[in-house]
C-alpha cells in the first residue's frame, strides 16, 4: 500500500487493532490539551483563540489532571476574568438579556479533525484493497460509524460508492462476535458454567463498552 501524509497515521491506527478514529481522536485531544497550555500561555493568537471560544467543563477537566497545573491555573484565571467582564455589562445593561451558548474550542478543533480524518480514511478506502482489508478487521465503533455515515451523506464525492455497505458490513461482522462472546461472559455467572473455559470472553464486556462508544467507553484505563 503507498504510504503518503494521509495514510501514515491511519494505517498506524489500524495496527491497533480497535477503531482508528477512536484512536486517532484520542491521541488528537491529547495534542490539543498541551498545545492550549502551551501555546495559551506564550503565544497571543493562541489566548485569544481560547478565550473566544472557551472549554466545556469535559476539556477543563482534562486540562486539570495535565501536570501543568500553573499553566491550567493562568488560563482558567482568563477564562473567568472575561466571565466577570461579561457579567458586570450585563448588570450595568439593567436588563436581562440571554447569554449566548457556552462553546468550546477542543470540541470545535476534534470536529474539525474527524473531517480531516474522515475524508482521508475514505478516499483510501476507495483506492486502496490492502488498506480496505485492514480497517475491516479492525472496524469502528457504533459510535464513529454513526459520523462517518452521517458525514458520507454530507459529501456528494462519496455518494453511490458502496461505502455504506462496506463499513455496515464489517461492522455487523464485529458486533456479532462481541455479542457471542458477551452472551458467554453472562453465562459464565451460572454456577452451571462456573468451571467452563472462558473462550476469550474474560474481556467481552470492556469491548462491547468500546464497540457502542468509542473512546467515551473506555474502562480501567484499558485502550479505547
Amino acid at each position: 500500500m503507498k504510504q503518503n501524509i494521509y495514510t501514515i497515521p491511519l494505517t498506524e491506527a489500524l495496527r491497533e487493532g480497535e477503531c482508528p478514529f477512536c484512536y486517532l481522536l484520542e491521541r488528537t485531544e491529547r495534542d490539543l490539551i498541551r498545545l492550549y497550555l502551551e501555546g495559551g500561555l506564550m503565544e497571543p493568537d493562541w489566548r485569544g483563540r481560547l478565550l473566544e471560544f472557551g472549554l466545556c467543563g469535559d476539556h477543563l477537566k482534562k486540562m486539570y489532571h495535565q501536570s501543568h497545573r500553573l499553566g491550567t491555573a493562568i488560563l482558567v484565571q482568563s477564562l473567568l476574568d472575561q466571565a466577570g467582564r461579561h457579567i458586570s455589562g450585563l448588570q450595568q445593561q439593567r436588563k436581562h438579556p440571554v447569554l449566548a451558548g457556552p462553546s468550546c474550542l477542543a470540541c470545535s478543533d476534534l470536529a474539525a479533525a474527524f473531517r480531516h480524518y474522515a475524508d482521508g480514511f475514505l478516499t483510501t478506502l476507495l483506492r486502496e484493497a490492502e488498506f480496505r482489508e485492514r480497517a475491516k478487521r479492525s472496524g469502528l465503533c457504533l459510535w464513529h460509524l454513526t459520523e462517518i455515515l452521517h458525514f458520507i451523506g454530507s459529501q456528494r464525492r462519496f455518494a453511490k460508492k458502496g461505502l455504506e455497505q462496506q463499513l455496515a458490513q464489517a461492522s455487523w461482522e464485529r458486533l456479532q462476535e462481541v455479542q457471542r462472546d458477551l452472551a458467554w461472559f453472562i453465562r459464565k455467572f451460572d454456577y452451571r458454567f462456573t468451571d467452563e473455559p472462558w473462550h476469550g470472553a474474560e474481556d467481552a464486556l470492556e469491548r462491547s463498552l468500546r464497540l457502542l462508544c468509542g473512546i467515551h467507553g473506555d474502562v480501567g484505563g484499558d485502550k479505547a
